[in-house]
């Protein structure tokens, strides 16, 4: 059971500071008080001056007041313990006091007001102000504790980079750190209160009928980073990145935290790095299509080989689901996949007829030079190490280096079946077309000893799905 303030008891001894001029009263009170079992220690005053030395002396934890000390009357005694202590509890005692006293006391605040013809209510006015002035220490403390707990989140939030900012329901600010305000020009007084709106350049497409946060369709950009457009209070604007995280507690006045950088001349730079990229990847894709060009003004009867396997290549990797910058690299690869034919002797390159074993040996040395001439181009792509691998199969019956399985990397496997089927397909000064259907045959047929099966079964889907050779 839970008893009222005025009858549990206290748990420890409290100092009691009592102020009065008669023997005989100040006995009734240390009668009445001991009487009801409060450990207690008590000092008695009996003037002003004693009255205010005590104060600072004794210390009390509570004081009782005899309203009627000559010359010192309970107003100005409750003025100075007061001034000692704004918490102090204060009881007065007096024979003859009227209402309307009793009253002001206790509005300059007295605890409570006992008669000395009822002293024995005296021992529940004390215990039940300790408890009181316990309950309001602990309070006290405690609404210190989150001030001090507050004043440092500001500290930690004004000295975050980025800018922090939180609203209510209906998105208006209730608070924005230092870097926020400095971000957008204005002062705290400018914000607080007003709608997120404010500083939107370009407002997100709400949703119908919108309820506070949710009626703000912030998203991510494809890229994946999330972008604002956001508006200075001078009017200009800049972009920041930014999240946005919902609060979901009840009964809570705040309902979302934002946070957001600007990124700008980060923006900008990237926009640089990316054009120079764009620049240095045109002259990479210019200077590989000149070798290629080179040999096809050489070899006359190959030309549009290398083309026609880059578009294959190009199409089976689509179809492998390849990202597109590794697809770049393998048509790249397959632009030049014969570029070390330079090093033969041009009549053999176009000789009619059948080529002997000799012949057919000087020209497998095309994949090693074609290695040679591209290895110490710094590419992004292994194109050197496909054009050294085109020749090269799974059951290390290729060449020059009669490499096996996981030896050989994906780009050379994918242009070593769109060379294959290019070649048989079309024709040669040694002989003429064999078809498609015959190219295909000879993937289908080897596909798992030579050639690997995804490959191979990707190339006869982009064809059954419409792919052909240009001429």
């Amino acid at each position: 059971m839970n008893l009222p303030q005025s009858h549990q008891p206290l748990n420890r001894e409290i100092r009691i500071l009592l102020l009065e001029d008669s023997d005989a009263d100040h006995m009734l009170v240390e009668s009445e008080i001991r009487n009801a079992n409060i450990a207690h220690r008590m000092h008695r005053v009996a003037n002003r001056e004693e009255f205010r030395r005590a104060l600072s002396e004794f210390l009390p934890e509570v004081i009782i007041c005899d309203f009627n000390i000559p010359s010192y009357d309970g107003f100005q005694s409750l003025k100075d313990a007061k001034n000692y202590n704004p918490d102090i509890p204060c009881i007065f005692i007096s024979s003859v006091l009227g209402e309307e006293k009793a009253v002001e006391l206790i509005k300059r605040g007295a605890s409570d007001f006992v008669n000395k013809q009822y002293l024995m209510r005296l021992p529940s006015a004390i215990t039940r102000a300790i408890h009181e002035a316990d309950e309001h220490y602990r309070r006290k403390r405690a609404e210190e504790a989150l001030e001090r707990l507050r004043r440092r989140n500001v500290l930690i939030l004004d000295s975050a980079s980025e800018g922090i900012a939180g609203f209510d329901n209906e998105m208006r600010f209730i608070f924005i750190n230092r870097s926020g305000l400095n971000m957008l020009g204005y002062n705290f007084k400018d914000l607080i209160g007003q709608p997120f709106d404010i500083i939107i350049a370009e407002k997100p497409k709400r949703k119908e009928n919108p309820v506070g946060i949710q009626g703000f369709g912030l998203v991510g950009t494809a890229s994946g980073m999330s972008l604002l457009k956001l508006r200075r209070k001078d009017g200009s604007c800049f972009f920041a990145e930014f999240t946005l995280t919902t609060i979901t507690e009840e009964h809570e006045s705040l309902s979302a935290v934002l946070s957001f950088s600007d990124v700008s001349s980060r923006l900008q730079a990237e926009a640089e790095v990316q054009k120079s990229f764009e620049k240095m990847r045109k002259v990479l894709f210019d200077s590989i299509h000149a070798m290629s060009m080179a040999l096809e003004f050489r070899d006359p009867y190959t030309a549009g080989h290398q083309r026609r396997v880059a578009d294959l290549a190009e199409a089976i990797s689509h179809k492998l689901g390849l990202d597109a910058n590794r697809v770049d690299g393998i048509r790249l690869a397959g632009v030049v996949h014969d570029i070390g034919k330079i090093y033969v002797p041009a009549e053999i390159l176009t000789r009619p007829g059948k080529l002997s074993s000799a012949e057919f040996e000087l020209i497998k040395i095309h994949s090693e030079a074609g290695y040679t001439i591209l290895k110490d181009v710094e590419y992004p792509w292994p194109i050197a190490e496909a054009v050294y691998q085109h020749h090269e199969r799974l059951d290390g019956s290729g060449y020059p280096r009669k490499l096996k399985n996981d030896e050989i990397i994906l780009e050379a496997r994918i242009i070593g079946v769109a060379d294959v089927v290019e070649a048989i397909a079309s024709h040669r000064p040694y002989r003429p077309a064999l078809g498609l259907e015959k190219a295909l045959d000879e993937i289908r047929k080897r596909k798992n000893q030579q050639y690997d099966a995804n490959v191979a079964e990707a190339c006869i889907a982009v064809f059954e799905e419409g792919f052909r050779f240009k001429e």
